[in-house]
């Protein structure tokens, strides 16, 4: 018998999923906005905005609730939901405190959109978003010249961070992709060897089997004293140790062996 244990089935789950890893991701940044946005909700609702804004909030709230709590919803449903989200948030922060605070929540959209989405397009998308908002909603709270050199080094930071992102991710799945691979090679060639301990070990069972049954056939020969008995008898010992439907015995006087003829290989009737 082999000494390994048993090759289990190769399960997609015992490997890395990068999309397994986006729900798994976004479940924990849902659950954590839920949090976080009680407590800010619970805050804003005892704070001098207009009761629009406080209605808008709680209802923002509810989406988000709603959510987090209905995960059997299609992943991008609930991703873009989130983002959208997200990206209301910095559009209010953008237009009731200007573009310092309201930077701070762009770049989580953009950052949030580099983790949950892998299309390169999507992320072009959050940043010419953000920019284009910043650009059109942001120029009221301060001065252009201020507006322009907080929006450029918003734009930089943006744009280095998704691109770091976008690589990271890109390297690390190439390389969870080459493990796999790996991994199913060493596979592979361990069903081999066991397939090989296994007819190995069957030959050498086969070979015992039959050095016993010759050891048998000679300690029943032996017992013969009979040259007429003996033939026969040994031809009727190697037809059941070793299935045989016929065997024919006779004596060599020449060589002083016994001469096996007519083996037959076959099941009796």
């Amino acid at each position: 018998m082999s000494n390994y244990p048993p090759s289990q089935p190769t399960n997609r789950d015992e490997f890395f999923s990068h999309e397994q890893w986006r729900e798994r991701f976004l479940q924990v940044v849902l659950r954590g906005s839920c949090l976080i946005g009680l407590i800010a909700i619970v805050l804003y609702l005892f704070s001098s905005s207009t009761l629009l804004y406080k209605v808008l909030a709680i209802v923002t709230y509810g989406v988000l609730i709603a959510v987090t709590l209905f995960d059997r919803v299609q992943y991008r449903i609930r991703a873009a939901v989130f983002l959208f989200l997200l990206y209301l948030s910095g559009f209010s922060s953008l237009i009731d405190h200007g573009i310092a605070d309201a930077s701070i929540l762009f770049l989580g959209f953009i950052v949030m959109a580099c983790l949950l989405f892998s299309l390169r397009a999507g992320i072009y998308v959050a940043i010419a978003l953000t920019f284009l908002t910043i650009v059109f909603f942001g120029w009221s709270s301060s001065s252009v010249e201020n507006t322009a050199r907080l929006t450029a080094i918003f734009l930089v930071i943006a744009t280095i961070v998704a691109m770091g992102l976008r690589t990271f991710q890109d390297e690390f799945i190439k390389t969870i992709t080459g493990a796999r691979q790996t991994f199913e090679t060493l596979r592979g060639e361990r069903a081999l060897l066991e397939q090989r301990v296994e007819e190995r070990t069957a030959g050498l069972a086969r070979k015992t089997e039959q050095l016993r049954a010759t050891s048998y056939i000679a300690r029943k020969t032996a017992e013969v004293q009979d040259l007429a008995s003996l033939l026969s008898t040994v031809a009727r010992l190697v037809t059941d140790q070793f299935g045989f439907f016929i065997c024919k015995a006779k004596y060599s006087g020449h060589s002083g062996r016994i001469l096996f003829t007519g083996l037959l290989h076959g099941l009796r009737p």
